[in-house]
């Protein structure tokens, strides 16, 4: 009677299929930390950035500030008198639709026409400005102009001169607003119109509803914040470390001169030895192809170590 063996085999596959998972698994978790070193290079570099950035934005205002009060110390005649100039600006730059600058630049062209500058004055001007979406300072150049008799500029503003037997009548458009006498009753009609209540009175509070208008304020208020910043002690350790730095540089300029002259003479010899040598740049190029043609890249690289040994 013939015998048969059956041999029964039980193959656990579970073992197998654990360990490919754990090895995905790893592989994941590899490539998550992958991910969090480049996010976190990522995050340091655009930190430096934002740093350098920020520094860099907070010593510009504060140049920017230092520029201004400069400017207005000498149209104003002292330290103290711009000083007090530039905060009531700063306060009226916050309120309206004009940039620090630009008021002040108005500010500067309306003292040197000998016109009053005073905050009043201003947002009256202002006022005919903003409502013509004009820049403040198109609006002092044109009554600067009107001081001396020039009014060709005030045609920007609808605002129209004409010199008649009875005086210089000052029209709206087609309407007469005001007969003045001289140039100083011109300017002062213009800026009547700037009134409140008047025909351009609102113009200012209206500009300022703009996103134009508040992006304008927001941009003046964070100048003043960083202005206060600098005054608290940046600006004063700012230009001790410039000062440093460039007593360091200043001091750099004996050995910048010796490498200047090393370097100097080694460019020399190079362009010495190529017109010796009748140095021919396609015969090398053609070696070369063909270098790498036989030993290889690597083996060429290799070769040129050991020469250059």
């Amino acid at each position: 009677m013939a015998t048969q063996t059956i041999d029964i085999r039980v193959v656990d596959k579970t073992q197998r299929s654990l360990r490919n998972i754990d090895r995905r698994l790893g592989q994941i978790e590899g490539s998550l930390i992958s991910v969090n070193k480049v996010a976190g290079l990522a995050a340091a570099a655009l930190g430096a950035i934002g740093a350098a950035n920020l520094v860099r934005g907070v010593v510009n205002t504060i140049r920017k500030f230092e520029d201004l009060e400069a400017q207005l110390t000498t149209i104003t005649g002292s330290a103290d008198l711009a000083s007090v100039a530039l905060g009531e600006i700063e306060k009226f730059a916050r309120q309206t639709p004009f940039a620090v600058d630009e008021i002040t630049n108005a500010f500067i062209i309306l003292k040197r026409s000998g016109l009053d500058a005073t905050t009043e004055s201003l947002r009256e001007f202002g006022n005919v400005a903003a409502a013509n979406g004009k820049s403040f300072n198109q609006l002092a150049e044109a009554v600067a102009d009107a001081a001396v008799g020039e009014f060709e500029r005030l045609k920007e503003f609808g605002i129209k001169v004409s010199k008649e037997q009875e005086g210089f009548v000052v029209r709206l458009g087609n309407e007469q607003i005001a007969l003045a006498k001289n140039y100083d009753e011109v300017i002062a009609s213009v800026q009547k119109l700037g009134e409140e209540g008047a025909r351009f009175g609102s113009g200012i509070e209206n500009r300022a509803k703009t996103l134009s208008g508040a992006l304008s304020n927001l941009n003046d208020t964070v100048d003043s914040v960083t202005k206060a910043f600098g005054e608290g002690g940046a600006k004063a350790a700012f230009t001790e470390l410039v000062q440093t730095v460039t007593q360091l540089i200043g001091g750099t300029e004996g050995l910048a001169t010796t490498l200047g002259e090393k370097v100097g003479f080694a460019i020399f010899q190079v362009n010495k030895f190529i017109k010796e040598a009748n140095f021919n740049f396609g015969n090398l190029i053609e070696g070369t192809k063909i270098a790498v043609a036989v030993l290889g890249g690597a083996g060429l690289v290799k070769v040129l170590g050991m020469v250059t040994t």
